[in-house]
């Protein structure tokens, strides 16, 4: 019989090298500082300066790791991955993960746990739409000419697929269940309302590929609040350089972000729990501003 033992310093030693690829990151301002939480954002750079260092958790980098490997699957034999591009207003840094053969469409990959079922997620249009305005705009600068629309692509994996949804294998989800009785377990059970066959789940791994389409003034409105958010946010890191007081929360997806946020604790950030209240007091202010920016 062979002997088996477990390596658990080599475990230690793999996640750290993990962690130091997933703190690798260019300095200055990227797209996605304009998009996830701009408190976040605003005390990042000052906690990496003051040597403080941001512990990831082993299960999000373990994502991490899992999203890299495929992404690289999902964009494999496109053209220019992992390119960088900058805004033509200030030096801040977008990185799509390829483009188009042919093109310079934006291919954005992601893996996610949502159902095929869901909508696909703001933050991630928002992304894909910045890449694509930056890409238009560098596009018309070497044609000398305007366009009417840009595209972009978003290919996903679902991990979980449909996340169980029970279904009909031959005309798929029903609008409205029918039950029947089952004669296995003498007990009525879901069924297909067209064919009455038995409704099944499953959480098979499933991919997805959208094409997204705007219009060159849908791309221009976008990149416009996303420069306006980067410029709030360069005055918010000088003025935490000072004073070391939290801004106001002003972006991002607190119901998602702030439960695994790795800097909450650090900084004293109260989080998504007086979210509603902040976005209350701030009304006719900083969302108005933001509106004026469209």
């Amino acid at each position: 019989m062979p002997i088996v033992t477990r390596l658990p310093d080599e475990e230690a030693a793999f996640m750290d090298r993990l962690r130091a690829l997933r703190l690798q990151r260019p300095p200055g301002f990227h797209v996605t500082d304009a998009i996830w939480c701009n408190i976040a954002a605003t005390v990042k750079p000052a906690l990496a300066a003051a040597g403080v260092e941001v512990r990831y958790s082993d299960a999000t980098i373990l994502r991490f790791a899992e999203g890299v490997m495929w992404e690289k699957a999902l964009i494999k034999g496109d053209w220019h991955q992992q390119r960088q591009v900058a805004s033509p207003e200030d030096e801040s840094l977008g990185t799509f993960d390829a483009v188009l053969p042919r093109t310079w469409f934006p291919i954005e990959a992601k893996t996610t746990k949502r159902s095929t079922l869901a909508d696909l997620p703001d933050s991630t249009l928002t992304q894909l739409g910045e890449y694509a305005a930056r890409l238009m705009l560098w596009r018309e600068r070497e044609d000398g000419k305007a366009v009417t629309t840009w595209e972009g692509r978003i290919r996903t994996l679902h991990k979980d697929g449909d996340c169980g949804k029970n279904k009909c294998p031959e005309h798929g989800y029903p609008e409205e269940v029918k039950r029947r009785l089952n004669p296995e377990s003498n007990r009525q059970k879901q069924c297909c309302p067209v064919c009455e066959g038995w409704l099944t789940s499953d959480r098979q791994p499933e991919v997805r590929f959208h094409k997204i389409v705007w219009t060159r003034d849908e791309l221009l409105s976008l990149h416009k609040l996303l420069t306006w958010r980067l410029a709030e946010l360069k005055a918010d890191r000088e003025a935490y350089k000072v004073s070391l007081s939290l801004p106001d929360w002003k972006w991002g997806y607190p119901q998602t972000e702030c439960a695994g946020c790795e800097v909450q604790e650090l900084i004293g950030c109260q989080g998504s729990e007086n979210i509603d209240e902040m976005e209350a007091e701030m009304t006719g202010s900083i969302f108005e501003l933001e509106r004026e920016t469209v």
